[in-house]
């Protein structure tokens, strides 16, 4: 990003927080799939060797489907939804290659060097464990679908008013900062709110190569012509004048040359970026559909496409219910929710593919239940140190960075519960509870060295 001249920017942040969260996961997922055969009395060495061999394809797999995802984004989005998906393609790259190649090679040498002297520590669960979750499936996907049904319901009840100044139209500026000036976004955000302009999003832009920091300043439309053009920010910008000159480069100035340049976003730049939104959400979705079809089988294809738009929608229905508005911080949002979604059910997905290769005698049902409970661990490891960054992100940020933070909480647990209540059952009951259908597909083959399930469990 230095070598680019690119600028942090919130959409960014999301990119690099979903890359945080899937280099997370992939170390976890090859650290149980590690501790699995080591548990079949192997070598440390040979764990290492074979673990990372079951655990390679999933992770390209998973990352893959988030690459379609981003590609997507950056040649059909624009504005922040472009710098998204330029952001997270960078870091998929990098997840793979620091995950299979730079992170093995350190292992394998402390186990050559006999600092690694066990074999990842103890199980988060016990091997054994057994829940019957499509036993509840039923029940959990007409409640979720019921609560999508209501968040809707009321978004389309308040109409424009649920729509903020990205969607609606709204003017920005960009405000030279006094060296070494501590600005405090929250503080400049209440005093818009203080002279009536409560939509207002402020942050402070470093160039990531380094260089000067300066204050952007978005805020409403300004509505009453006869105040001039860019009104409403003008105003902002007189406000920290008047009380918060410190922070300004130069002070002395009026509030129309403390701004070094303004932009309008109009109705129809609004509708453009509202229309881009939508298609890169709807085409992303589709892309995965096909790929995991091809990939996998047309059941995995299916169910994955019907969970991520699961996820999508009921983030939306849980932040219209806590009054939340459309803007930008939302779409970076919902595009960072569709790639930690896709990348936690791809997991399952593969696990429930090899399952199936490796007890051809066992009923669906049983594989699916087997399948789900192998990767709880890793499931809940990952939830929570993503959720954690989440958690983080809304108690102690401020602005638009708080409000990311409390939509990416829902969609942590929104994606957690669909992979194990929407997207395994909706495969389920694709091939109607038989196996006939899957084993017909082509499916990957598998070798006698790798280590399978207990056949007879």
């Amino acid at each position: 990003m230095a070598y680019f001249g690119a600028t942090i920017t919130l959409p960014g942040v999301a990119a690099l927080v979903l890359t945080l969260g899937m280099a997370v996961d992939a170390n976890i997922l090859i650290f149980e799939r590690v501790r699995e055969e080591a548990a079949l009395g192997k070598d440390r060495s040979v764990a290492l060797r074979e673990g990372y061999a079951r655990a390679t394809w999933t992770i390209i797999d998973a990352n893959l489907t988030t690459l379609l995802t981003a590609l997507i984004l950056v040649f059909m989005g624009s504005g922040p939804i472009r710098g998204f998906g330029i952001t997270l393609t960078i870091g998929i790259f990098t997840t793979v290659f620091t995950s299979l190649v730079t992170c093995r090679g350190l292992q394998e040498l402390a186990i050559s060097r006999g600092v690694l002297t066990r074999v990842f520590g103890l199980p988060v669960l016990k091997p054994t464990l057994d829940i019957p979750f499509l036993n509840f499936a039923r029940i959990g996907f007409i409640a979720s679908w019921v609560i999508i049904a209501l968040g809707l319901g009321e978004l389309a009840y308040k109409g424009k008013e649920a729509f903020g100044k990205d969607f609606r139209g709204g003017e920005s500026a960009l405000v030279a900062i006094a060296p070494g000036a501590k600005v405090d976004t929250g503080k400049i955000a209440a005093l818009a709110t203080s002279i009536g302009l409560a939509d207002t999003t402020v942050t402070v832009q470093t160039p990531v190569g380094g260089g000067e920091p300066i204050l952007r300043i978005e805020t409403e439309l300004t509505k009453d012509k006869s105040k001039g053009e860019f009104a409403n920010v003008a105003a902002i910008v007189g406000a920290i004048k008047a009380q918060q000159p410190e922070i300004l480069k130069d002070r002395a100035a009026s509030a129309d040359k403390l701004m070094l340049s303004k932009e309008a976003i109009g109705g129809s730049v609004s509708s453009e970026l509202r229309s881009n939104a939508i298609w890169s959400v709807v085409l992303a979705l589709l892309g995965i559909g096909i790929y995991v079809s091809l990939r996998f089988e047309t059941g995995f294809g299916v169910a994955a496409m019907v969970a991520t738009l699961h996820d999508v929608l009921m983030t939306i229905a849980l932040f219209v219910f806590f009054g939340g508005q459309f803007n930008a911080t939302l779409i970076a949002a919902i595009l960072l929710i569709i790639g930690y979604s896709i990348n936690d059910t791809i997991v399952i997905f593969d696990r429930i593919r090899e399952e199936l290769q490796s007890n051809p005698g066992r009923s669906l049902r049983d594989i699916i239940h087997f399948a789900i409970n192998r990767t709880l661990a890793r499931t809940i490891l990952t939830s929570s140190t993503v959720l954690l960054c989440a958690i983080a992100l809304w108690a102690f940020g401020a602005g638009d960075v708080r409000l990311y933070g409390e939509i990416f909480i829902y969609g942590v647990l929104t994606g957690t519960f669909s992979s194990i209540f929407i997207a395994s059952p909706i495969f389920y009951w694709w091939h109607k509870g038989e196996r006939k259908g899957v084993d017909a597909a082509e499916l990957p083959r598998t070798y006698s060295w790798e280590a399978g399930s207990e056949k007879d469990a």
